[in-house]
């Protein structure tokens, strides 16, 4: 995950090294005596149109990943249309729009969607819309099924320009006994179900973990999913072992998984787990013979909850780009009757990023930004800029900025890039790399928890720590402390309706053209998000300052009106205990959030019922009269 093990895992997976002989992270030469060379394999900025010309753009996708005939009997094919002035596909023949359109009342658009060859559906939308269109899956054949839309733009009755789009619909057998696990392409959420636990119905979750060494993780396992409040454990096989091969081999599922399963372990019954490879990943052959150990040794009723395969091969500058992608598709014959989603995490600000999520339907992002100095490598003695040297956070501002930045660039990518849709998990810095010499201090729980809340505002959809033990007790408590607060929540922020963006959204999915952030940090100060339950019963706000130099801002979310409803209840979920700044307060005929005094780092999780006490251990304050 960081330097030290990329050193150890050197020549485990290919590159990171230059033709002049220069070791590279993120395809920068790091140590002294090498010329800085531009590294290349930055992610690309559409270009735009010609003045006063559109672009259709058409996502048609269902749900799920994959679809289950014991769980579903139908899919929904979400479908959205927008009109862009940037060509984000620059290979689609489709003609140019007059941006006039955009002022004509008249026009509309028709979508067709089409599952398997048949169940058409029509469907009438404004120019930027969305709907979903449910389609019975008794008629529909088991494997994958073609999934096809089109859109037509109408004006006056007229047809004026389609756009067409393909997607894949995964069905797949049935597997009642076998935990599975898929991503929900509304929310970018994960949907797991367990019939070990509950022997009906899946449910929506928010992954929460440490990583942690293999060898040690045994003996604390209870510890972590207990104590920690993980529903997650991520296992690094071997590392640090006898003999450093790093395989997931059968010693590992005797001394980690199968234990986990058989409920040694209290509070670990509904864990799951992620499979890492690594180590090996750009071996096939091993990756197939460990892949199928765990399956055996498990009678394929792991909980798995995604397959892990490259750890940071952007920073490794590992080659071929292609190889995670590779790896994406073994694993998916492998598991092909179940089809779990495949992770990959990227250390790099912008290095490879399109090769390398090739072959991920869950994308994590693990910048370390507490205690670094970004213009000058303490560990190398060189310099570091955008063609040389490695500080331990690449292209970072080295504040808890640079999380919120990761997490947003990496979603805006995502929706930059043609038929791509993953979810974006985030990485925190929670362990001690003084010995590392790229971080000159431990990062605090403040940090931690700062760290975290930012990540969920830019819209991740799960949280790992890296890792155990963590830089110190304290450090672990406040994760703990933030993992209630998160399962408090959840079921809101992962199944409900996002309905404020983060003040300083990075990309808004349609008109702009720069996914970047550069030059932007310093504007960010207070960011934040809101979630609504979709029965409207619950309004989640996370918040947190980003800026260090604030003396103490102020923020306020109107909430929405609930029929019958007029008496608001606030309720803290994080900080636990002693936070005071922020209550509801009359705003007319309706009422409003309002958070007043925050500092660098001040973070807030905060959730709003009507008329009755949830079932949770948060601060309540009422609202006032």
């Amino acid at each position: 995950m960081i330097l030290l093990l990329h050193l150890l895992a050197s020549g485990v997976a290919g590159g990171g090294v230059r033709e002049d002989g220069a070791k590279l992270w993120c395809g920068k030469a790091y140590e002294p005596g090498f010329p800085a060379l531009d590294p290349g394999k930055r992610f690309p900025i559409p270009r735009s149109l010609p003045q006063h010309t559109l672009k259709q753009r058409l996502t048609c996708t269902p749900t799920y990943s994959v679809y289950y005939p014991h769980i579903d009997t139908h899919v929904d094919i979400q479908v959205t249309h927008a009109l862009t002035p940037i060509d984000l596909d620059a290979a689609s023949a489709q003609p140019g729009l007059p941006a006039t359109l955009l002022e004509n009342s008249a026009a509309s658009v028709e979508v067709t969607v089409a599952v398997g060859g048949s169940d058409v559906r029509m469907v009438g939308l404004p120019l930027f819309g969305s709907s979903r269109s449910r389609i019975a899956l008794a008629g529909v054949s088991r494997g994958e099924v073609e999934v096809r839309c089109s859109a037509t733009v109408v004006l006056g009755g007229q047809p004026v320009a389609t756009t067409h789009r393909q997607a894949t619909l995964h069905y797949l057998p049935p597997a009642h006994n076998t935990p599975l696990a898929r991503i929900d392409a509304r929310t970018a959420s994960t949907i797991v179900y367990n019939p070990r636990v509950r022997k009906t119905g899946h449910q929506a979750i928010f992954p929460w973990g440490f990583y942690g060494d293999g060898g040690r993780l045994r003996a604390s396992l209870a510890d972590t999913v207990g104590r920690l409040g993980s529903n997650v454990v991520h296992a690094i096989p071997d590392v640090g072992e006898g003999d450093f091969d790093g395989s997931f081999g059968v010693d590992f599922v005797e001394r980690v998984v199968r234990p986990l399963m058989d409920g040694e372990f209290a509070g670990a019954e509904d864990a799951w787990i992620m499979p890492d490879f690594r180590w090996h990943y750009t071996n096939l052959t091993s990756l197939t013979a460990q892949a199928a150990t765990l399956l055996a040794r498990t009678d394929n009723a792991a909980p798995i909850l995604t397959w892990y395969t490259a750890d940071e091969p952007d920073g490794n500058t590992d080659h071929p780009h292609a190889a995670p992608d590779a790896a994406h598709t073994l694993h998916n014959h492998i598991d092909r009757h179940l089809r779990r989603p495949v992770s990959i995490v990227l250390n790099c600000r912008d290095y490879g990023f399109s090769e390398y999520v090739a072959g991920a339907e869950i994308v994590l992002v693990d910048p370390y930004p507490i205690g670094v100095d970004m213009s000058f490598s303490r560990r190398w003695g060189t310099p570091c800029n955008e063609t040389l040297g490695a500080c331990g956070c690449d292209g970072c501002k080295g504040t808890i900025v640079d999380m919120y930045t990761r997490v947003s660039e990496a979603r805006a990518k995502l929706t930059l890039l043609p038929g791509r849709q993953a979810a974006v998990w985030a990485v925190a810095q929670a362990f001690d790399g003084l010995d590392e010499k790229h971080w000159d201090r431990l990062p605090t729980p403040t940090d931690v928890a700062a760290m975290s809340v930012a990540a969920i505002v830019a819209g991740a959809t799960g949280q790992l720590f890296w890792m155990l033990p963590a830089a110190s007790p304290q450090v672990e408590d406040k994760t703990a402390e933030l993992a209630e607060a998160v399962k408090s929540v959840a079921h809101v922020i992962t199944a409900g309706i996002r309905v404020h963006d983060g003040d300083a959204e990075i990309f808004d999915g349609v008109r702009n053209i720069d996914w970047r952030v550069d030059g932007r940090e310093n504007e960010l100060g207070i960011v934040k998000a809101s979630w609504l339950a979709g029965d409207g019963s619950c309004l989640v706000v996370a918040a947190v300052q980003l800026a260090e130099n604030s003396a103490g801002d102020d923020f306020q979310v109107r909430l929405p009106d609930v029929a019958g409803r007029d008496r608001p209840i606030l309720n803290i979920a994080y900080p636990a205990l002693g936070f005071d700044k922020c209550k509801l307060v009359r705003d007319g005929n309706s009422h409003r959030l309002q958070c007043t005094g925050l500092m660098y780092e001040d973070a807030v999780i905060a959730f709003v019922t009507w008329d009755e006490l949830p079932q949770s251990t948060a601060q309540v304050v009422f609202a006032g009269p």
